[in-house]
């Protein structure tokens, strides 16, 4: 059976947010945005994604943090997913 990995979850967070991030700052090009405010929402966003996906990729080098920094990512991500949302 399959166990369950704090590392590997890390390592899947990071390459799906990784994505995700990267899809949210070229969907302004990707869909055509008008709205100058969907333009810089979205590249925001996408960047923020991006920059807490390789802080938890760091903090997955290092065994001991990985637990500190896992569960602030969520709560990260989520902050910016209602913003983005909103």
């Amino acid at each position: 059976m399959f166990q369950r990995n704090r590392k590997t979850e890390a390592f899947v967070d990071f390459i799906i947010n990784l994505a995700l991030g990267g899809f949210l700052v070229l969907s302004p090009w990707l869909f055509g945005f008008k709205s100058q405010l969907g333009w810089h929402t979205s590249w925001m966003a996408g960047n923020a994604i991006s920059i807490v996906a390789i802080f938890s990729i760091a903090d997955f080098f290092d065994s001991v943090s990985v637990p500190a920094f896992f569960e602030s990512e969520e709560w990260i991500n989520l902050t910016i997913g209602t913003w983005l949302a909103i």
